[in-house]
Formats: C-alpha cells, structure tokens, sequence
C-alpha cells in the first residue's frame, strides 16, 4: 500500500504542471459511521488546476483520514444455531484503529471576476478503503482480527476562494461525501471542512 501511495504522488506530481494544493480538514463521520466513530483529522494533496485559465477548474489527488471510536467498549452479540434453536451470545467489540485511505477526481466551476474572493461549487468521484483492527469477545468466541472494505463515493462541495497573490490561493471548503460500500451495498457519509492551500508556479 505504501508503495501505491508513493507511485500515486510521484504520478500527480509530474503531471501537475507545477499546480500543486495541499487540505487539511475535519472529517465529520454520520449515519451509522458517526455512531461509533469521532471526529478526526484528514489530509489530501492534490493537483489543482488555476482558476484564472478555465472556469470549470479540474483536480485530482490522494487523502487520508485517521478516526478514533467514540467509546473504549461497544456492546455486541453473537447468534449460534442447533438443532433449530438459536442462541444469543452477548459481549463486547472494541476497534484499536480505524483508518480510511481514498483517491478522487472532480472539477469546480469559479466564475472569474474582479474580487479576490470567490465562491464555486464542485464535486468529485472517489474510490478508497476504511481499514480497522477489532477485538470480540462473548461466551461463543473471541476473535481479534483485521477487515477493510473498499469503497466508491460521490463528494459534493462548496468553497470560498481568497487570492493571497498571484501565486498563492486560501480556500476554504465544506463536503458532503456519499460512500458506497462494495461488499455490502451499504452507505456510510460524512461531512468535512477544511483549508486548502494552493501554489501557482
């Protein structure tokens, strides 16, 4: 996995044109994701084309986002089944990590003008993974493992652009962000907000 990241940034780099972004943001998980998981901190690096050039600007990149569970222990049952009778094991899960992984490609659309705020809104596709390890424990079994599920989405985005010069751009930026789950076809979400810092060379 880490040799992927590497090829991935050394791709985005050489085809960047020198147009290079960096986020920093809070990821908000909700729904069913937000029941067990706090807020954390995520990061991207992308590429980020000059508004200046098209209105429909294009960006493409690489982030990652590190989440902590919201209690020590979760409760949790186990089901066993003889002979047509089913039993309930209660007991308890517990996760040691909880990380998510992810590359995106999208566009925004900024109308240029004088002001050196701007307001756009885009969107982006993006494929990742949430990576966990867990611990459970009943009076059925104990199991301390691994999983991951990988993942397509949608992000939908509005921003605030500021012109620092004419070689730096502050954006600020709020997501929502629709992940289907492909082994299970559920949807987990979250929301983010965050800076974005964007060199022009």
């Amino acid at each position: 996995m880490r040799t992927f990241y590497f090829s991935l940034l050394l791709f985005c780099a050489i085809i960047s044109n020198g147009q290079y972004a960096f986020r920093v943001m809070q990821y908000r998980p909700t729904g069913d994701l937000g029941a067990i998981m706090k807020k954390g901190i995520s990061a991207e690096l992308m590429h980020l084309d000059d508004h200046q050039e098209e209105e429909f600007r294009a960006r493409y990149g690489i982030g990652a986002a590190f989440l902590k569970p919201r209690l020590d222990t979760f409760i949790s049952a186990s089901t066993s089944s003889i002979n047509g009778q089913t039993t309930v094991h209660p007991g308890f899960q517990t996760y040691e990590k909880f990380n998510i992984g992810y590359g995106f490609i999208g566009a925004d659309y900024i109308k240029e003008t004088e002001n050196r705020f701007k307001v756009y809104p885009g969107a982006d596709v993006t494929v990742g993974y949430y990576a966990f390890d867990y611990s459970l424990k009943n009076s059925f079994k104990t199991e301390t493992g691994n999983a991951s599920y990988w993942y397509s989405g949608l992000r939908l985005r509005g921003g605030v652009l500021y012109e620092l010069n004419d070689f730096i751009y502050i954006h600020l930026e709020v997501n929502r962000s629709y992940n289907l789950l492909l082994e299970s076809f559920r949807v987990w979400s979250n929301n983010d907000i965050g800076l974005t810092f964007q060199f022009v060379f």
